[in-house]
C-alpha cells in the first residue's frame, strides 16, 4: 500500500469560481462558514447561501462579511423537508441561480444507541434515537434532491449545470468502532452521488478539523465533488 500523501493548497492557488452563487448547509460556523467566508473573499461577484439552525458565529466571522449583500443567512431545520425546500427556494429567488452546493451540515455519533438501555415512563425499552441518521443521512439526501433541482433551473437556455460537494469522513470508507450510526450514515450518504451513471464523481483528499474551524490543514478527512452536466439526464430517462 502507497504511503499518503499530504498536499497544500495556497489562496495564490485560487482563481475561482467568479460570479457564482454557492448554499452551504451547516454554514453559521466551522468548516462550513470557513468555506464561505472563502467563496466570498476570491471573487467580488461570488455570493454565498448559508443554512443553520443559527445565525453566524460572530466571533468567526468578520462584521463586513455579515452585512455583505452577497451573503444570505437564512435559519432552517434541515432535518424538516419543508423547512428545507423554502430556504433552497429563498436562497434561489434572492440570488436567481444556485450554482453550488456544499452539503456540509451533520452530528457526531450521538450516545450509545446498541449496548446502553434506555427506558421509557412505562418502564420499557425506549425506542433508539436517530438524530445521527436524520441529520448525516436523511437529510443530506433531501439537500442532494434539492441541489441538483435547483441547478437544473437554469439562468439562460445557456446555462451551466452545477456542483455539489459532500462533506464526508474517513467513517464513511472505514467504519469506526466507537461511532456505529455515524459510519453507517457516512457510507449512505454517498451512494446516491456514486449510484448515478449520469454523475460524474471524483472522490479526493482534502484536510479539514473539527476542533479549529479556521485551520483547514489538521485532519484528513474526504469530500466527494460531483459536476453536473447540463446536457446530461439527471434523474431518470
Amino acid at each position: 500500500m502507497a504511503s499518503p500523501q499530504t498536499f497544500a493548497i495556497s489562496r495564490s492557488d485560487l482563481k475561482g469560481p467568479n460570479d457564482s452563487v454557492t448554499l452551504i448547509t451547516g454554514g453559521a460556523a466551522g468548516i462550513g462558514l470557513q468555506t464561505a467566508l472563502l467563496l466570498h473573499s476570491i471573487s467580488p461577484s461570488n455570493k454565498v447561501i448559508l443554512l443553520d439552525r443559527q445565525q453566524p458565529n460572530k466571533q468567526q466571522a468578520p462584521q463586513d462579511f455579515l452585512d455583505s449583500n452577497r451573503v444570505l443567512a437564512l435559519q432552517c431545520d434541515i432535518t424538516d423537508w419543508r423547512s428545507q425546500r423554502e430556504a433552497f427556494e429563498t436562497g434561489f429567488q434572492r440570488f436567481g441561480a444556485i450554482d453550488n452546493v456544499f452539503v456540509n451540515a451533520g452530528i457526531a455519533e450521538y450516545k450509545d444507541q446498541f449496548f446502553k438501555d434506555d427506558v421509557d415512563n412505562e418502564g420499557k425499552l425506549k425506542e433508539p434515537d436517530r438524530r445521527v441518521y436524520d441529520v448525516d443521512l436523511s437529510a443530506a439526501n433531501d439537500t442532494l434532491k434539492l441541489a441538483i433541482h435547483y441547478m437544473r433551473k437554469k439562468r439562460s437556455p445557456g446555462g451551466q449545470g452545477g456542483n455539489i460537494v459532500m462533506t464526508a469522513s474517513l467513517a464513511g470508507y472505514l467504519a469506526s468502532a466507537g461511532a456505529p450510526l455515524y459510519s453507517a450514515a457516512k457510507h449512505g450518504s454517498l451512494l446516491p452521488m456514486l449510484g448515478r451513471a449520469s454523475l460524474l464523481v471524483l472522490l479526493s483528499p482534502c484536510y479539514h478539523s473539527h476542533r479549529e474551524s479556521r485551520s483547514l490543514q489538521r485532519q484528513i478527512g474526504y469530500l466527494t465533488y460531483t459536476h453536473i452536466e447540463p446536457s446530461r439526464p439527471i434523474i431518470g430517462s
